[in-house]
């Protein structure tokens, strides 16, 4: 797997307890390899934006609003790294 330029990890409590990890890649493709070879978990979600690697994980998603409020976690961080159009 390519080594990753710089990472950042944050983690979330309140509702949900979630650890999101970005992963900085010098090209889109080093982060697509990289999304392809690592390893997933129960509860645990994994994509490539752009040159980021994306890693989010969450405890109790049995919770129906659990699931809900991760899923909304998760497409923020991704609409974050999207790349802007003009």
């Amino acid at each position: 797997m390519p080594a990753p330029t710089q990472c950042w990890k944050a983690e979330y409590t309140g509702k949900l307890s979630a650890t999101i990890l970005v992963c900085g890649y010098g090209t889109t493709g080093s982060a697509f390899d990289a999304a392809q070879r690592a390893p997933t978990g129960a509860n645990t979600v994994k994509f490539d934006e752009g040159r980021y690697l994306v890693i989010a994980s969450c405890l109790a998603l049995s919770d129906p609003a659990g699931r809900d409020d991760f899923k909304s976690l998760v497409r923020a961080v991704q609409a974050k790294l999207r790349p802007t159009t003009k």
